[in-house]
């Protein structure tokens, strides 16, 4: 069963296409089945997507997989407060034409600190605002969610350390966000604290 299909009663036909002949058959009987569990579409990362004008386009509700390392070739570096800095060698173009409040989630391996982060794209078409970012240490995931006005986004993937395979998942945030709520600060926890971003080339 391909990826992408929601939960319910569902139905499938088939067709024989003869490569020599060119003649398509008739459509089969539909056979009637129901999909008890949804999944969202699935993609692949669609390398080099290390800068602007080559991110791999995105639109959700949809899991990407991909790989990231802290060597791989990257056109943006994040600068942290404590003096460490990280390459962002994985970028995601989002477009949105009504304010939608998102849902972005990584996860990874326990061979890399991948982080996460969400940049708003200026009226020159760069990289603009960090308007977001998820940067736990000693995790396996990081978490984002925020509502973002219509416009256009760039997602990006950090390598911190390490190499890792992964799956980010973009889709709309149903649920309620305490730190939206309540305005909790990533300073209290165990976070490292972006300070601003650099363009390499």
């Amino acid at each position: 069963v391909p990826s992408g299909l929601a939960a319910g009663a569902a139905q499938i036909t088939a067709l024989t296409f003869d490569l020599d002949s060119g003649l398509v058959s008739d459509e089969s009987a539909p056979v009637n089945f129901t999909i008890t569990q949804g999944s969202l579409f699935k993609i692949d990362e669609e390398e080099p997507n290390d800068s602007v004008d080559t991110a791999t386009v995105v639109t959700p509700p949809v899991i990407v997989t991909g790989s990231a390392a802290k060597t791989d070739t990257h056109d943006l570096i994040i600068n942290f407060t404590d003096g460490t800095s990280e390459p962002l060698p994985d970028l995601f173009y989002l477009s949105l034409t009504k304010q939608t409040n998102m849902a972005f989630s990584l996860k990874f391996n326990q061979t890399a600190d991948l982080d996460l982060f969400v940049f708003e794209i200026d009226v020159n078409g760069e990289v603009g605002k960090l308007l977001k970012s998820s940067t736990g240490t000693g995790t396996t995931a990081e978490d984002i969610t925020i509502i973002l006005p219509a416009g256009d986004y760039i997602i990006a993937v950090g390598a911190f350390s390490g190499s890792s395979n992964y799956e980010l998942t973009l889709q709309e945030n149903k649920a309620v966000n305490f730190n939206q709520v309540f305005g909790l600060n990533p300073e209290m926890f165990n976070f490292k604290q972006p300070a601003k971003i650099e363009k390499r080339r």
